[in-house]
């Protein structure tokens, strides 16, 4: 019998699992238990220490959906790259722990690329991680049944690059989007020519202004002119074929599609 909540959520992560990563946190104390199965055991830090020994790259995202947990209640689900050859899925819910009557938060961290054995089923090579068009929509699935859960939009944006001579420069495209986009935000191959990018979170207005900083950036790069698109979730569709059929609903002014379709 657990004698304190810190004590029972260490138990709780002693027990065998595949997840990467397991940790609790108590708002009430602003403490977080954490076990990174590296051999140092279950640790505890305050909210805030724990945040900062986050990557930088991650950071943000695990804060916004903790966050965003603790308000509604509501069982989330984030995905996100730590470094350049690993996606990640994020679970984070809320539970009370009844013999302590105490809310705690919960959350488990899963890499996809391990669980999946072999890359190439989640990559079409490393060091562009790109994601392969079945695992894009898979997780593009998942985003839509969430968002139209808890009521938020989001963005299909497609990067059609033309006159593109190799697959090197499409993967130098991919590295761009990369650099300028947010970690949460995935990229995958849907043609040989185009890339699709999910922007989980964002509105039609955000996403104009993702498509001019993209634009500028690959224009900068001396890189294949692209014509940028994209359609929003409720509004331009609500499943994963209508949204892709109309990818081009809305793009950056001036731009000559007719080669991009």
């Amino acid at each position: 019998m657990s004698t304190s909540i810190g004590e029972w959520a260490c138990q709780q992560m002693m027990a065998p699992t595949t997840d990467d990563l397991r940790w609790y946190y108590e708002p009430l104390s602003q403490r977080v238990w954490f076990n990174y199965r590296d051999g140092d055991g279950c640790r505890c830090l305050t909210y805030a220490a724990w945040l900062k020994s986050l990557d930088m790259s991650c950071r943000s995202a695990v804060a916004q959906t903790v966050e965003q947990v603790h308000d509604d209640k509501l069982t989330r689900c984030c995905h996100f790259s730590h470094d350049d050859d690993c996606w990640y899925r994020m679970q984070v819910e809320e539970q009370v722990v009844e013999p302590f009557e105490q809310v705690l938060i919960s959350g488990t961290l899963t890499c996809l690329s391990r669980q999946s054995g072999i890359g190439d089923q989640l990559y079409l090579q490393s060091d562009s991680g790109l994601l392969s068009c079945p695992m894009f929509r898979s997780f593009l699935i998942q985003a839509l049944q969430s968002n139209a859960h808890n009521g938020e939009s989001l963005v299909l944006m497609a990067v059609y690059i033309r006159d593109m001579k190799s697959g090197e420069r499409r993967d130098e495209v991919a590295t761009v989007l990369r650099r300028d986009l947010r970690r949460t935000d995935l990229i995958g191959l849907f043609r040989q020519q185009e890339l699709l990018v999910l922007l989980n979170g964002v509105s039609g207005e955000g996403a104009n202004r993702i498509a001019d900083k993209l634009s500028a950036s690959l224009s900068h790069e001396s890189l294949p002119a692209t014509t940028i698109g994209w359609a929003v979730f409720p509004q331009d569709g609500e499943n994963v074929d209508t949204l892709i059929e109309r990818r081009y609903q809305s793009q950056l002014q001036n731009v000559d599609l007719s080669s991009g379709q």
